[in-house]
């Protein structure tokens, strides 16, 4: 306006009139456009290389302005891709003015040796850019773990044999490998096992610099038909991957079956060996051995077996009156009675019969080989008859396996040798008449399959007669094959049997003392063979 006066003034001041034209110019007037204009700086995040190995992060921050004349709305603000390296907090206003700004701060947390690419978008109300994209780029070192293979199928493997398979854990990384732990799970019960060559390799941590590789070994082992499983969990630092699994499955099965038949029979020889406690405790003893020992003799004398009986005490290992009861004899039991008579109860009270009858069978001994006593084609059977533990220790640093393997050699065959005890109940002892718990019999006659009978039972008639018969008849079948213990089935004249026991030592099965086939008696010992396996 003030420029149209200074005109005005001009014209109003000259000798001629001044024109329409002069006095009314024409201006053209250009319109102000109202918008708002959107400017993001930087236009692009490069975050460099960060170690994810250490949980090494870093933040930059993005800047929006409104470079317009009209408020900014910002509509979205975020991560172009879901994301778990990149997060972005959010501006704390989205409607900008004219001239305002506000900020989105980018952080990038690398989880692994990797390239990381995203973008930022912000999407707004301005009209010529209504989107703006920021790229994103990071880099990382990390190490990395790879367990290989992560699954494994045994397959099929014959119980008693063993298969195995080699697991790798490698460094895939481009920074070390801390392994703090390898820990192994199986299920129950445990025939999968797992070798970590500790001896060579050292122990835990180990550190595994990049592409280098371990292996450890799991053995599959089965001992019945259910499906076993196992898995590996290696504990390291890798921030991805903190525990890496592998798994594996495998079956067991049987290689082939056995059946082995046997029909009970009377042995025709026996010699009987008893060792009887002569303390001071024995006296009610001794008088229920000597006055029942017609049940025990009965049964010899109805099979018609040839039977020799003779006498040591727990003190002695010699004969008692160095005398042989023979089958043959006029009056067998009035030649035991006398025996039993004679032995008394003043002797030592450390009672010691294991040590005494290892003494009596030496060479050159009582009972020993090359005796009259001891014949090759008898069955040997001792008899322990005592109301204290065993004190053979305090002589002899034998064990009572060590017993029990030299008794086993004075026979040619398992099923030559019965060995006996009347003793103490295990493993308390018993009472009335007290005695101990027949501590060292126990084992051995356990070891060997013989018959333990409680020395306070009030009728000795019926553990005589027991004695007897467990004396004259098989307990013991030698099988053909080497079973699987798990797979043996016991049949005796058609009716299965549970009153057994294996022994692996002697590659037999024991009839406990109360289930000895009778006479005759026809029996089927079926099993799984365990597998020749490859070497």
């Amino acid at each position: 306006m003030r420029g149209l006066k200074k005109i005005a003034i001009l014209c109003l001041g000259m000798a001629t009139a001044c024109s329409d034209y002069e006095l009314n110019p024409k201006v053209e007037v250009i319109p102000v456009i109202e918008s708002p204009n959107i400017h993001v700086t930087p236009t692009s995040l490069n975050f460099g290389h960060l170690d994810a190995g250490i949980g090494e992060s870093k933040s930059q921050v993005i800047t929006i302005t409104n470079a317009g004349n009209k408020d900014l709305n910002l509509s979205y603000v975020g991560l172009d891709a879901a994301d778990l390296v990149y997060t972005i907090t959010l501006p704390h206003i989205t409607t900008l003015e004219p001239d305002q700004a506000t900020r989105v701060t980018v952080t990038y947390i690398p989880r692994t040796y990797e390239t990381n690419a995203n973008s930022v978008l912000i999407n707004s109300n301005d009209p010529d850019e209504a989107v703006v994209t920021v790229p994103l780029k990071g880099e990382s070192s990390a190490p990395v773990i790879e367990v290989d293979p992560i699954y494994y199928d045994f397959g099929i493997t014959y119980i008693g044999c063993e298969e195995k398979t080699v697991i790798g854990v490698t460094n895939v990384g481009d920074s070390d490998l801390v392994i703090s732990d390898i820990q192994y799970f199986v299920s129950y019960p445990a025939e999968l096992s797992i070798e970590i060559d500790t001896a060579q390799l050292g122990p835990f941590p180990w550190t595994l610099t990049p592409n280098q590789r371990q292996l450890v070994t799991i053995y599959h082992e089965p001992w019945d038909l259910q499906a076993d499983s196992g898995f590996v969990e290696v504990h390291s630092s890798d921030p991805a991957t903190p525990i890496a699994q592998a798994d594996q499955e495998a079956m067991g099965d049987y290689y082939a079956w056995a059946s082995d038949f046997y029909e009970q029979e009377e042995i025709a020889n026996a010699d009987i060996l008893f060792v009887i406690d002569n303390s001071c405790s024995m006296n009610g003893h001794q008088t229920n051995l000597k006055n029942n020992f017609a049940s025990f003799i009965g049964v010899f004398a109805g099979s018609g077996v040839d039977y020799q009986i003779a006498f040591i005490t727990t003190d002695n290992e010699n004969f008692v009156d160095n005398k042989i009861v023979h089958s043959t004899d006029p009056d067998p039991i009035g030649d035991v009675t006398a025996i039993i008579d004679g032995i008394g109860i003043h002797g030592s009270g450390l009672e010691r019969g294991l040590w005494e009858s290892y003494e009596a069978t030496q060479t050159g001994k009582d009972a020993g080989p090359g005796s009259a006593f001891l014949r090759n084609d008898s069955r040997l059977v001792i008899v322990y008859l005592s109301d204290e533990r065993d004190g053979s220790g305090t002589y002899s640093s034998m064990t009572h396996g060590d017993y029990a393997s030299h008794l086993l050699t004075l026979k040619s065959s398992a099923d030559q040798l019965s060995v006996n005890a009347v003793a103490g109940d295990h493993p308390t002892g018993c009472s009335p008449p007290w005695a101990q718990h027949g501590a060292g019999y126990y084992e051995v006659v356990h070891q060997l399959g013989g018959t333990f009978m409680s020395i306070c039972a009030t009728d000795y008639g019926l553990q005589l007669d027991t004695l007897a018969r467990d004396s004259i008849l098989l307990s013991a079948f030698e099988l053909s094959d080497v079973p699987i213990e798990s797979s043996i089935i016991v049949t005796v004249d058609g009716r299965v049997h549970t009153d057994w026991t294996y022994n692996a030592a002697e590659n037999a099965v024991y009839f406990d003392a109360n289930a000895i086939p009778g006479t005759e008696a026809e029996i089927y010992i079926d099993y799984a063979v365990l597998a020749e396996c490859e070497p």
